[in-house]
C-alpha cells in the first residue's frame, strides 16, 4: 500500500507537514468512547494512536451505514483528501488502522526526505562545481606539459 501511495500521489512536502500539524482546536476530532467520554484528536498522529486502543463501541458510534466521522474529520479538518477517500472505502477498524498508519509513515517520509534532497542537492552542486574547477586546472596543466 505504502508503494502505492507513493506511486500516485501527490503530495507536496509542504502538503505533508501540514497534514502533520495540529488542527485548530476548533476542528479537533472529539472520539467518543464506551462510557461517553471524549478524546480530543488534533492530529493524524493522535488518531493513529487512538486506533490502536479503540474500542469496537467507540468505533462503531463514528461509522456506521453511510457515515465515516474520521474520512469526514480527515478531509474537511486535516484537509488530505487522498488519506479521507482511502479511508472512506475501509470496512473495518483494523483496516482503517492499517491504512492510517501507512499515509502517517509516508507523509514523515515525504517530510523529512525532500529536506534531505535539497541538502544533498545542495551539496552535489557544490561537489560538482569543484570537479570542474579541478578538471579545468588538470587540463591546463596536461596541456602544458604535452
Amino acid at each position: 500500500m505504502e508503494k502505492e501511495l507513493a506511486e500516485v500521489d501527490r503530495t507536496t512536502e509542504k502538503d505533508a507537514r501540514r497534514y502533520l500539524s495540529d488542527v485548530p482546536q476548533e476542528k479537533a476530532f472529539l472520539l467518543k468512547d464506551a462510557q461517553s467520554n471524549a478524546r480530543v484528536i488534533k492530529n493524524l498522529h493522535e488518531l493513529t494512536e487512538a486506533f490502536r486502543d479503540m474500542d469496537t463501541s467507540s468505533f462503531a458510534h463514528h461509522v456506521t451505514g453511510g457515515r465515516n466521522d474520521f474520512a469526514s474529520w480527515i478531509r474537511e479538518s486535516v484537509q488530505d483528501a487522498e488519506l479521507a477517500v482511502r479511508i472512506s472505502h475501509e470496512q473495518s477498524k483494523e483496516e482503517m488502522g492499517q491504512t492510517l498508519a501507512e499515509r502517517v509513515l509516508f507523509l514523515e517520509e515525504l517530510a523529512e526526505g525532500v529536506w534531505w534532497s535539497d541538502v544533498v542537492k545542495h551539496v552535489k552542486t557544490k561537489e560538482f562545481a569543484l570537479g570542474v574547477l579541478l578538471g579545468m586546472v588538470l587540463a591546463t596543466i596536461l596541456a602544458n606539459i604535452l
